[in-house]
Formats: C-alpha cells, structure tokens, sequence
C-alpha cells in the first residue's frame, strides 16, 4: 500500500499522494528532489478503481493514514497532493493530526475535490495547519480552478499560487500523453519545472516553519 519513507530526514518526512489513475512511480522526480534536500518521502498508492483501496474512499483512507502515522520517522511532516490526491491528502492529514502527528502544511499541485467532498469534510480538522495550492490554467481536468476558488472563500486564507501556462500534469515533470489529450497540457520544459521547484519550496518551507 505504501512505500517505506525513503532518504534521510534531515528536515521531516513529506507524505506524496498521487493523482487519480496515477501511482506512486508518477511522483518519482518530486520524492527524489525532495530527498536530496533532506526530506523523507512516503507514497502511498490508492487505487482509481478498486473502492475498497480508493482515492475517493474515507474508510481507507483513514486506514493508510493509520498505517503511514505508524511507519513515520520522528519530526514535521507535510502532506502533499496531486489533482484528486490533494483531497485524499486533506482527509489523510486531517487524521494523521487527530492522532497527534506533527503536521504542518498541505501542499497541493493542481488540487480538485472529490466525489465524497472529502476536503470540505476534512475542513475543520485541517484548522490548524495552512494549505497551500499550486494551480496551473483553468482546465476541465482541475474543474477549472474550483477548488482554488473555494480555498479562497474560506475565513483561514489558505495559499493559492498560479503558475501561468501551467498543465494539470505539471508536477510529474516529465510529459504526458494522457494529459496532453485529457487536459489540454501544452506546459514547456521550464513551466514544468517552475511547478516542480515551487511545490518542493512550499514543501521544505512547511516543514521548517513553525506550526
């Protein structure tokens, strides 16, 4: 279900969560950066399709919550997640605070909400935490910024950054066949790579920030 946390903590450990139909291996370029700056990472898989081990699937998402707090080296952690990844990361870091873990920040690349509402629902246990949002162009795969839209609205501001002429798929870095056809992803070298350094700069700045 996950993957052992990897590299050395020398600043906290960083949960990675995938985005839907997607697995871990597609968050391979941003563990290894994160790992060379001294931050563990752990990538859980969830399943597009199975709703016993799905990503939209609180039930189990508490389980792999339970299962990650468990297997976490000490220190602060940050919780990151990639288009639907980003509300199964809500509901894992929500847990994982419940159960006294230090969590200091949700980062999301492209974040939308899911079928379940699983952000919204996670709301108020994320109180203690910021939430930063990397968000490329409005597309029909990030529901045109919705979930960005509505962080804003919230009474805690949470941290919405744009990345012009940013795709959906940005954060996996290397191009996508599947995004470039699903999403309209057009994104060059670089604009991927500013996604790349802007998600791994809120990750370390959470981590190394006080709660």
């Amino acid at each position: 279900m996950a993957d052992s946390a990897i590299g050395l903590p020398r600043l906290g450990c960083a949960v990675l969560l995938h985005g839907f139909s997607r697995g871990p291996r597609h968050l391979r370029v941003l563990s290894a950066t994160l790992n060379s700056a001294g931050v563990a990472t752990v990538r859980p898989a969830l399943s597009a399709w199975d709703w016993s081990h799905g990503i939209n699937n609180s039930r189990f998402l508490t389980r792999v919550a339970a299962r990650i707090g468990a297997g976490l080296p000490a220190g602060p952690v940050v919780v990151f997640g990639h288009s639907a990844g980003a509300a199964a990361g809500a509901w894992i870091a929500a847990d994982l605070l419940d159960s006294g873990v230090d969590v200091r920040r949700l980062v999301m690349a492209d974040g939308v909400e899911s079928p379940a509402g699983l952000v919204r629902r996670a709301w108020e246990g994320l109180q203690p935490i910021d939430v930063v949002d990397v968000v490329g162009d409005p597309s029909r795969c990030n529901r045109h910024g919705e979930l960005a839209d509505w962080l804003q609205r919230q009474d805690r501001p949470s941290i919405v950054v744009p990345i012009s002429g940013g795709g959906h798929g940005d954060i996996e870095v290397e191009r996508s066949l599947v995004y470039e056809w699903a999403c309209g992803d057009d994104s060059s070298d670089a604009v991927r790579q500013v996604v790349l350094e802007t998600v791994v700069t809120a990750t370390i700045h959470g981590l190394t920030r006080d709660r």
